[in-house]
């Protein structure tokens, strides 16, 4: 392990330490995806919403090459093919956790459309596991890198990076039999704008602020990001990560190939929230027929980064 990743392991913990544990497991029977439409002109008005909030029940993350990046996740992380889906502009592949917890992984990769840059994403995926020097070894025979993992709050951590140089964070967690996503993070240009988007349109909860520190030096340590971490007010799916960067590196915020599968009371009354928040509306909440879906009521919208929310009715 090189000294950047042995000096920082404890620094950037903080994030998976605090909480996380509590996310709970998402109940949708399947995973929601459909095509994006055409723009459409959505309410101009805010109606009052009687939901408790929305919570992620799936994340989205693009991958160069969508067969070897499903084979890496099913070896390292045990993760199991729940469907495929071919869309106007991509391919993806929905993957359940092996413990059937936390929000479902959506790989995507896009078949048309313009060019996308899978490597710069500025965001991460955070798994709870029950070995961490087991899955840790998984990643690297499947591919991918690790540190190796050390003590700290009493857990063990380990940080590494898959086939498309997504951060991946791997924490122990008593209650996994395997493991499962216990945290997706996206990268936001502005932190405080997007915690309060998430929080006053969205009806998410903050859990906790922090800001995450790297070496610069063999004794010195200097910023690295800032983070807000969202839980949803309903206690089911993974939490959500506000990543802005601190440590003064370029990023690319804007519509990277990302995406926030997001189950509401009531998807209409939230896209009029969406709109009359000032972030853009691209499909007014519609019921598909399809049968993979089950009639679900599904619309779509950007945040102000340009991130893909998909707005869908929850089961319950």
């Amino acid at each position: 392990m090189n000294n950047w990743w042995r000096a920082s392991l404890a620094l950037l913990t903080s994030a998976v330490a605090v909480g996380l544990a509590g996310c709970g497991g998402s109940d949708e029977p399947v995973d929601p995806c459909t095509p994006l439409a055409a723009p459409s002109t959505a309410p101009g008005t805010s109606p009052p919403v009687s939901a408790t909030g929305a919570y992620l029940c799936s994340a989205g993350v693009g991958v160069s090459n969508l067969e070897a990046s499903v084979n890496f996740y099913k070896s390292a992380f045990a993760m199991k093919e729940r469907a495929r889906f071919t869309r106007v502009d991509r391919e993806e592949v929905v993957l359940d956790s092996a413990d059937g917890r936390g929000s479902r992984l959506v790989l995507m990769n896009y078949t048309s459309g313009p060019a996308r840059n899978y490597q710069q994403n500025p965001g991460k995926i955070v798994f709870y596991v029950k070995d961490v020097s087991a899955v840790a070894a998984a990643v690297v025979a499947a591919g991918g890198t690790t540190s190796t993992p050390v003590p700290f709050a009493g857990r063990m951590v380990s940080f590494g990076r898959d086939k498309d140089q997504n951060l991946i964070e791997i924490t122990s967690e008593p209650t996994a039999v395997h493991s499962y996503v216990s945290a997706f993070g996206i990268g936001v240009s502005n932190l405080e704008a997007a915690k309060k988007f998430y929080v006053e349109t969205l009806d998410m909860k903050v859990l906790t602020k922090l800001s995450v520190t790297k070496p610069t030096g063999p004794t010195t340590t200097g910023p690295w990001y800032d983070e807000y971490i969202l839980t949803s007010g309903v206690g089911r799916g993974s939490a959500i990560v506000l990543m802005t960067y601190t440590d003064g590196t370029a990023k690319n915020y804007t519509n990277n190939p990302i995406k926030l599968g997001l189950r509401v009371k009531d998807p209409q009354a939230y896209a009029s929230r969406i709109a009359a928040s000032g972030n853009r509306v691209t499909l007014d909440p519609v019921n598909y027929g399809e049968r993979q879906l089950g009639n679900t009521m599904i619309g779509y919208a950007r945040d102000a980064d340009g991130t893909v929310l998909e707005i869908l009715d929850s089961p319950n």
